[in-house]
């Protein structure tokens, strides 16, 4: 019996290499012109990050697939590396009319000197949440933004929103002006601006101290030139109230616009705060029917999300970044359709990867989104001759906004 020894531990692993991989002689068709060393038979292949582009057409979509091969003692998927140990990619080509996904271990098979993948028999999924506040509701951030004119009545052409650096999902809840009655506001008047900002990520102090609404100011129409009728910016202005409760907005409107320096004046409410049955403090949930923002109401509404699982032998899904995240579309218009931004927070939901037939081009679509929100009705009031009843019941519902709220004024027991 012969024996043989190694100088180099590389001689020996290539060894070990061939020993291990699966050893297939397959014959070639005679036509074949294509000089080929290697055989896909016993191979599996890894895709590239940009997967296998599908077929268009008659032209088949073809990616370079690193080749593998599972070890016989181990029965772990090696990669197939060249006699001087360096990586090497084959060739790969895909007929379906749909993509292979990137990084995914694919099986191929050779038709005549063309390695072509063979399609899977499940279609890629993913599971996603869409992130943002999930224990309680966002707190709101109250502010005012306060601006005075002498020498004209007319209101100002613009609000504070109209800023390109205005908060983010923000929501007007009062809006005022006062002025000098004496001379019907053509003397001094000032226009009053309550905003509340619903985004927790957004930090209002930070903002605050950024001079956005003094750039604003300095913008409007009726500033341009300096005229001697410019608005001004107060001095203490904008500035976040002490806190939230509906008293301290009420004292801090009529502080606001009280003309100190130009008695008698008259006030006016052009969006009176919230009534007092609207709620003690304010609420960033609570949106009225109508003041859904008609660029919610859109099919095929798209939103960036967090990947939180991927489909069996994957290991990054289609169009996934860096950071973990996929954009996804409501095509049914039954998920994302209708719903504020605060609404899409801390949501999870499933979504495959598809095309409208008749298209190439390939999107993740929402097929399910835990979308059901918990609330408390009032089921039924029974008044009894010692008290009254009040049943509730805790439901889930898909869909919610308020309506308007009706105030019925009740009799004193003397008027009665």
């Amino acid at each position: 019996m012969s024996g043989f020894s190694f100088s180099k531990k590389r001689d020996i692993e290539r060894v070990l290499q061939m020993a291990n991989a699966p050893t297939h002689a397959t014959a070639l068709p005679q036509h074949t012109t294509i000089p080929i060393d290697y055989n896909t038979a016993g191979y599996v292949y890894l895709t590239p990050d940009g997967g296998i582009p599908a077929r268009i057409g008659s032209l088949c979509g073809t990616a370079q697939c690193t080749p593998y091969f599972i070890d016989r003692l181990t029965n772990e998927l090696k990669e197939l590396l060249k006699g001087n140990g360096e990586s090497q990619t084959h060739l790969v080509h895909n007929i379906e009319t749909d993509p292979v996904p990137p990084n995914t271990h694919i099986n191929a098979l050779r038709i005549f000197d063309r390695v072509v993948a063979l399609k899977s028999a499940a279609g890629e999924m993913i599971a996603f949440d869409t992130g943002g506040y999930c224990d309680a509701a966002a707190q709101p951030q109250v502010f005012y933004v306060l601006i005075d004119r002498e020498g004209s009545d007319l209101a100002p052409s613009e609000s504070p929103a109209d800023h390109s650096d205005f908060p983010p999902n923000t929501k007007l809840i009062y809006e005022g002006w006062s002025w000098d009655i004496n001379t019907g506001g053509e003397t001094y008047n000032s226009h009053l601006w309550l905003y509340m900002v619903c985004d927790s990520s957004f930090f209002l102090p930070a903002w605050i101290d950024s001079n956005a609404i003094l750039d604003w100011v300095g913008q409007l129409p009726e500033n341009v030139g300096a005229p001697n009728d410019s608005w001004l910016l107060s001095d203490d202005s904008p500035g976040i109230p002490i806190d939230n409760k509906r008293d301290t907005l009420l004292a801090l409107i009529d502080d606001k616009l009280q003309q100190q320096m130009h008695v008698p004046y008259s006030q006016e409410d052009l969006v009176p705060l919230p009534p007092n049955d609207y709620a003690a403090d304010l609420d960033c949930d609570t949106f009225l029917c109508s003041e859904r923002n008609p660029a919610w109401n859109v099919v095929g509404r798209e939103l960036r999300v967090r990947v939180t699982e991927r489909s069996c032998g994957t290991t990054k899904a289609h169009e996934e970044d860096a950071d973990g995240y996929v954009v996804v579309r409501d095509t049914l218009g039954s998920f994302l359709y209708g719903r504020s931004p605060a609404e899409l927070n801390c949501r999870r939901g499933v979504a495959a990867w598809m095309h409208t037939p008749g298209e190439y081009e390939c999107h993740w679509l929402i097929v399910w989104m835990d979308m059901f929100d918990e609330i408390q009705v009032v089921s039924d009031v029974i008044i009894g001759t010692l008290g009254i009843e009040i049943e509730r019941k805790r439901i889930d519902v898909w869909r919610e906004c308020d309506l308007p709220v009706e105030y019925i004024e009740g009799n004193t027991c003397e008027e009665s």
